[in-house]
C-alpha cells in the first residue's frame, strides 16, 4: 500500500546561517493518493512547513495551515501538525480549530478546538510504507492527550490504539466529559442515536460508578473486530483506515 501527497507548488528555503534549519511553502489544493488512486483532494491556503535537524541526527517537523478542506474527510479553520524524532522515540501533536468532522450519510459534528499528543517507536520510519510496518507488527500509538470542545462541552481521553493487518483500527480510550448530554447530541447525528440509546448510555454511566450529579462522567471507548463501542454499545461500524 503506497500513500502520497501531491501538491500545486513548493518553495524550499535553506537559512544560509543555519543550514539545518529548512522552511517549506506549499500552495494548494493537494491531492492525497494510494496506489494512484485519489482518497481525498485537500484544499488549503499556502502551508508553512518548519524542519530542523541537528548532527546527532535528531529532528522535528512543524506545519501551520489555514482554510482547510480535505473532500469527504473534515475541514478546519485552522490545523497545526508536529513531529519529532529522539532517538528511538517518535512524539506526534497536532491541533485544530474550527473542526468539522464528516461522517456517513453527510452528518457533520463541529468541534471548535482539537488537541492531541502521541508517541509510538521511531522505528515506523526506517520503512517506506509507515502504516503498513505499523499494522504488520502491532506498533501501539500511545495518546497522552486527547482533548476536545464545542462551546461548553468537553471531552478528554486517554490511550493506545493501533492498526491492525487489515488497516482496521483498534484500541482503547478511557473518555472524561463535563457535559455527557452535550456529548451525545454533537454525536447523535454521526452515530445515529436515538433518544432510546441515549438514555440507555446515560443510564450505564451511572451503573459504572459515575455520581448522577457529579462534574464529569468517565467511560472507556474500544474499537474491535472493525466496530467502535462505547463500553457495551457499539456506535460504528470502522471501515478500514486506508
Amino acid at each position: 500500500q503506497e500513500l502520497n501527497l501531491q501538491t500545486n507548488a513548493v518553495l524550499v528555503v535553506a537559512q544560509a546561517y543555519n543550514p539545518l534549519h529548512v522552511l517549506v511553502l506549499v500552495d494548494g489544493p493537494s491531492t492525497l493518493r494510494k496506489n494512484n488512486s485519489i482518497l481525498s483532494e485537500i484544499s488549503h491556503n499556502r502551508a508553512l512547513i518548519s524542519i530542523t535537524a541537528n548532527l546527532a541526527g535528531a529532528w522535528d517537523i512543524s506545519s501551520d495551515m489555514t482554510g482547510v478542506t480535505a473532500q469527504n474527510l473534515f475541514s478546519a479553520g485552522s490545523l497545526k501538525l508536529f513531529a519529532r524524532q529522539i532517538k528511538d522515540k517518535l512524539d506526534l501533536a497536532a491541533t485544530a480549530e474550527k473542526l468539522t468532522l464528516l461522517g456517513p450519510h453527510n452528518a457533520t459534528v463541529a468541534i471548535g478546538k482539537a488537541e492531541v499528543v502521541a508517541h509510538t517507536n521511531a522505528a515506523i520510519l526506517a520503512s517506506p510504507t509507515p502504516l503498513d510496518f505499523a499494522a504488520a507488527n502491532g506498533q501501539t500509538f500511545d495518546i497522552s492527550t486527547l482533548k476536545l470542545s464545542q462551546n461548553t462541552v468537553e471531552l478528554t481521553a486517554q490511550g493506545s490504539m493501533f492498526l491492525q493487518p487489515d488497516h482496521q483500527l483498534a484500541g482503547q480510550l478511557s473518555t472524561q466529559t463535563n457535559d455527557v448530554d452535550g456529548l451525545l447530541s454533537l454525536v447523535s447525528p454521526v452515530f445515529e442515536l436515538n433518544q432510546k440509546d441515549r438514555d440507555a448510555m446515560k443510564s450505564l454511566l451511572t451503573l459504572m460508578g459515575n455520581k448522577p450529579d457529579g462534574p464529569t462522567k468517565k467511560a472507556e471507548i474500544t474499537a474491535r473486530d472493525g466496530k467502535l463501542y462505547w463500553r457495551p454499545f457499539k456506535l460504528a461500524d470502522l471501515p478500514p483506515l486506508y
